[in-house]
């Protein structure tokens, strides 16, 4: 059967000593094992085929009767049990027969054979979802993904809950490489069934490949706890150990890597990989067990004899090391690698003829290496060949000028061979480097000792160490960005952005650097900048949620929700377990209108972390925005009881509470939002609002005159005092500071205009209601005015304004004649009265015409049909309303109700 995707394991595990410039007999930590070859590999598409089941339908298409073909028949193709079968179709062929013996050859590994089976099956019985599915499986298994997803989708069609269905799908989207799309199905399948652990795996498994390690870490824990049978736990164990060794905690691969090899003790790959894991943890004692079980399994390891060499020359045991050194470079001997360990070796264990020979191949096999030729140059010169050995050296110079151990021993030879003037030379050029390593070695420990203070919390020490490491370094684009983060943290963002600047100019590809310099530019509203730095940190780092989340969130500022919406959810498959990025996608989709999917998103936050403020925030919110003011209610009230120190909390609950008609209740979260912030301008407004409300006008005064100073600019809290104080010359001043502010505001041009009007500035009164009214031409209150104003003043503009009013109010009464028969259809449909309901309706529409509540109109025709059983009704109907809606609750039930009609559930943002 097919074995899923592995991430493969690489032969070489380390980097070569002269790649990683280290040190006789040291392991280089920079590469990372790629991955944990699972050796026994669950038969995932059998198993599948094992839980699908349901009833057939059928066919889209016709299929031919062929025969299964001769070479399927030869005795080396035919396992036993399926011998009976090919001569009962030999005799009386038969749909179940066919697929019976398509499984047969299935469970063998046959899948060439079981396709011809399967399909003569559907020939006979073209509505066999399972043989249909079991087709598409062996397809797969024979590498024609694009066969088996066209099968596929017909048996998802038919049953869309078949979660093994949308698993082998994703497979098959897979090996099309269309990794977004095969994850979306992987994820049908766990909404579908979430305790469906072989999911979880292919999910994993895909997302390793496209080397989001953090998100596969997840999946395969969350199959883990499913309780998956001894093989694919197995298999999901060392996948997960794979993923930890990718993400570099070796510490958590280990104790799995460990129960692996206690489990298949006798598994040469086991042991290979969690000795790997071994001495990248510098436990070299139990790399070399490891590897030597690996050798003892299988003898034929060239790659575990090399490592296995490297971890006891890290415990400088040259001597153990050298027959393993000696048996690669047998096996391989062009292996430059092999031959440069081998000569070190050698070197240091008095062997100088048979290091220079073996180290000469070295430096023919790899001419570019330094660490060869410097080896072979302090051979040769300890051999007394010194021109030769001068010869290497200066080669090892020029293939690394900095290469302070290659300078001091040619300036010994030329010392020795009495040119003086190149010794000389070369003693100057290791002084400097050695100058250059000592001012770097202190900047290091200047910087190290900065983040030490920076830990502490003593910010402005760690910034002296800081800037006194970058000016030794001043090159060094880290210091710049270390630095830049202190001087975050004491708020001077000039300096912050002086030195990110700094960092990218000295490595532009510096993806962090550009994330904090994005981060700045988004905290001070420079949207396209920071959009820029964002886009330089994501293309410098592929796989950086944080870059993502930031890039997403800098888009979704600007309006271009769509791309936010896509970028968010890939920081959440790199980052899943971050309910910010829930938050953030959720933000994005109800911008967009999206409220169900943006409520699951913000559910999933809190799944993540219950008491997380900015879900709770985003929820309630999102509950208040649809309607639900009792749930909102609830929610903000458990946002406060987890937080009931946060100003803020308290009055987005007594928001709420306002919406569901507590002023009392909302009146008590203010207070007490005012009194945790005395300097919160919405708590001083949303204080004096309420106290307005309850007729409390003094207390309310005081309140708005409190958020005013502020907020100079609060313009809700400016119209409200304006209203308050009434006629007096100071409303008629807070009108004109609303009106300055938003020109547009046709409510404050009003007000304004009859204060105007009060204080015998008529003309003055008339401008601001003719601006009142092109801002609004429904605004009735400004119109009336103007038009009464104007026919006293007999001006030939009055007939104009007149007739406008008169249409405006014909239009309110006939506005306030659709509500009464809307009113009354609902009165009428809780009453199950429905010929009244309908005709009432009806007649509404045809009042309405376009109107601005056709849209509401015909929601509630359409539900009235659903709840009535009229289907066809319902959806005409509700299809309409949906055109005509804008975005908010009422969309959202259209919505709603349409996908009740036609069956299929709302679209899943994950």
């Amino acid at each position: 059967m097919r074995s899923h995707q592995n991430i493969p394991v690489l032969n070489k595990l380390w980097t070569s000593d002269a790649e990683a410039g280290l040190g006789k007999g040291t392991t280089s930590k920079a590469a990372l094992a790629r991955g944990i070859l699972a050796l026994f590999v669950v038969s995932a598409l059998t198993a599948q085929a094992q839980t699908f089941s349901g009833p057939t339908t059928s066919a889209p298409s016709e299929r031919t009767l062929n025969p299964i073909p001769d070479d399927c028949k030869l005795p080396e193709n035919v396992p036993p049990s399926a011998v009976a079968l090919l001569q009962t179709i030999a005799s009386a062929p038969d749909a179940k027969t066919y697929s019976e013996l398509g499984m047969i050859y299935s469970r063998s590994g046959n899948s060439k054979c079981a396709i011809p089976a399967f399909e003569a099956g559907l020939a006979l019985d073209p509505g066999s979802t399972q043989t249909r599915y079991s087709l598409a499986l062996a397809l797969i298994e024979n590498h024609q993904a694009k066969r088996a997803s066209d099968e596929l989708r017909t048996v998802i069609e038919r049953q869309p809950d078949s979660f093994s269905a949308h698993n082998a799908l994703g497979l098959a989207l897979q090996d099309l490489r269309h990794p977004q799309a095969a994850a979306e199905e992987f994820k049908a399948a766990l909404k579908i069934n979430p305790g469906f652990a072989l999911a979880d795996y292919d999910l994993a498994q895909l997302l390793s490949s496209e080397r989001q390690y953090p998100g596969a870490i997840v999946y395969l824990k969350q199959g883990l706890s499913q309780s998956p049978t001894p093989e694919l736990a197995l298999q999901m164990k060392t996948a997960l150990a794979a993923a930890y060794a990718q993400s570099g905690d070796y510490a958590a691969c280990i104790p799995l890597l460990e129960e692996a090899v206690a489990l298949r003790p006798e598994s040469a790959e086991f042991h290979f990989e969690l000795a790997t894991a071994y001495a990248h943890r510098e436990n070299y004692p139990d790399a070399i067990k490891q590897y030597k079980e690996v050798l003892r399994i299988d003898p034929n390891r060239s790659d575990a004899e090399l490592l296995l060499a490297k971890a006891l020359l890290n415990q400088s045991n040259v001597e153990e090391a050298l027959p393993y050194l000696r048996d690669y470079v047998r096996r391989d001997p062009t292996n430059a690698e092999g031959l440069e360990i081998l000569g070190d070796a050698l070197k240091d264990s008095s062997r100088s003829g048979e290091a220079a020979e073996v180290l000469d191949r070295a430096v023919r096999a790899d001419p570019s290496s330094y660490k060869a030729h410097y080896d072979l140059g302090v051979v040769l010169g300890r051999s007394g060949h010194v021109d030769d050995a001068v010869r290497e050296l200066q080669a090892a110079i020029q293939l690394k000028p900095d290469g302070s151990e290659a300078r001091y021993q040619l300036a010994q030879l030329l010392a020795r061979n009495k040119r003086t003037e190149e010794a000389r030379q070369q003693f100057a050029a290791f002084e400097q480097i050695k100058q250059n390593d000592e001012r770097q070695t202190k900047a290091a420990f200047l910087s190290n000792q900065a983040n030490d203070l920076l830990k502490q919390g003593q910010v402005r020490e760690a910034v002296d160490s800081y800037q006194k490491a970058v000016s030794l370094e001043p090159r060094d684009a880290k210091l710049h960005y270390n630095l830049a983060i202190a001087l975050t943290k004491l708020g001077d963002h000039a300096a912050e952005e002086r030195e990110l600047v700094k960092a990218i100019e000295l490595d532009p590809n510096f993806a962090q650097a550009h994330n904090q310099l994005g981060s700045n530019y988004l905290s001070r509203g420079r949207l396209a900048d920071a959009e820029r730095e964002f886009r330089a940190a994501v293309a410098g780092d592929p796989h950086s949620a944080e870059a993502l989340n930031n890039l997403a969130t800098a888009l979704g500022r600007q309006g271009k929700n769509r791309e936010a919406e896509a970028l968010f959810r890939q920081a959440l498959a790199l980052d899943p377990q971050e309910p910010l990025g829930f938050v953030n996608l959720g933000l994005t989709l109800a911008a967009e209108g999206e409220y169900a999917e943006a409520e699951q998103d913000f559910q999933s936050a809190l799944k993540l972390d219950p008491g997380n403020g900015n879900a709770l925030t985003a929820l309630g919110m999102l509950q208040g925005k649809t309607g639900h003011a009792a749930q909102a209610v609830e929610t903000f009230r458990k946002l406060v009881e987890l937080h009931p120190g946060a100003a803020d909390a308290r009055v987005n609950l007594g928001i709420a509470l306002g919406d569901s008609n507590d002023l009392q209740g909302a009146l008590e979260q203010f207070s007490q939002a005012v009194a945790l912030d005395p300097n919160s301008a919405m708590a001083h407004y949303n204080r004096g609002r309420v106290l307005y409300a309850l007729h409390r006008t003094d207390e309310a005064r005081q309140s708005l005159a409190a958020a005013i100073k502020l907020a100079p600019n609060y313009v809700e809290a400016l119209m409200l005092l304006g209203v308050i104080e009434h006629f007096s010359a100071y409303a008629t001043q807070l009108f004109e500071r609303v009106v300055a502010l938003e020109p547009g505001n046709a409510q404050a041009r009003f007000y304004l205009g009859r204060n105007l009007m009060q204080e015998g500035k008529k003309a003055e009164a008339i401008a601001q209601w003719k601006k009142a009214v092109e801002a609004d031409q429904d605004n009735l209150s400004a119109l009336s005015s103007l038009a009464r104003t104007l026919s006293q003043e007999k001006s030939p503009e009055a007939p104009d304004y007149m007739a406008r009013l008169e249409a405006l109010q014909k239009k309110r009464q006939l506005a306030d004649r659709v509500k009464e028969l809307n009113n009354s259809a609902l009165r009428a449909a809780e009453e199950q009265n429905w010929p009244q309901a309908l005709d009432q309706l009806q007649e509404a529409i045809d009042l309405c015409q376009q109107c601005e509540q056709i849209g509401l109109l015909r929601k509630n025709l359409g539900l009235i049909y659903l709840r009535k059983g009229d289907a066809k009704g319902a959806r005409q109907q509700l299809e309409l309303a949906l055109k005509l809606l804008p975005e908010g609750p009422d969309m959202l039930a259209t919505t709603q109700a349409l996908q009740q009609l036609n069956g299929s559930p709302a679209r899943s943002a994950h």
